[in-house]
């Protein structure tokens, strides 16, 4: 196996993108460590459908993120029979109260520390990976008004007014 320092890393996700290749390049990088995997690209739709069943072995998501890490998490890693977007199918008991006690918890203080335990408990589980980050960059005219850009990168227009 190659080991890449982290300038070649960033280079090589920089050519990938660039070419917009960035699967390709996700399939090399697996490949560098002994994983084979096979790049079946399908509509929203069947990827929905898909995760809902749990028959996914790995797949890419857009997801932009929230600012409170209760939209980050619940979602994707509590224990919910039927439709959700637990597509690993994760399902630990610690997990699940740990992530119901944020839900009802206010101090900032006390959420971090239940926030703390979740993510040692999913880096020792590591049910899924997240591999891009995009940078979200926005141009808006000087005419729009009461605009308040949010962390997760999502426009919200609700209470914007033009000039």
């Amino acid at each position: 196996m190659t080991t890449l320092d982290e300038a070649d890393k960033k280079a090589r996700l920089e050519r990938a993108r660039e070419a917009g290749l960035f699967r390709y390049s996700l399939v090399q990088e697996l490949a560098e460590a002994g994983i084979t995997a096979n790049v079946v690209p399908v509509d929203g739709a069947r990827q929905l459908a898909d995760g809902h069943n749990k028959a996914l072995e790995m797949t890419t998501y857009n997801w932009s993120g929230r600012p409170d890490p209760d939209g980050n998490t619940y979602q994707f890693f509590h224990t919910t029979p039927g439709v959700s977007l637990n597509w690993a199918g994760v399902s630990n008991p610690e997990l699940d109260k740990l992530l119901e006690q944020t839900r009802t918890v206010s101090d900032h203080t006390e959420r971090k520390k239940l926030y703390s335990q979740i993510i040692q408990i999913l880096r020792d589980e590591t049910p899924a990976l997240f591999v891009v980050h995009p940078i979200e960059p926005k141009a808006l005219s000087p005419k729009l008004q009461g605009y308040i850009p949010v962390p997760d990168g999502m426009l919200r227009f609700k209470d914007v007014w033009l000039k």
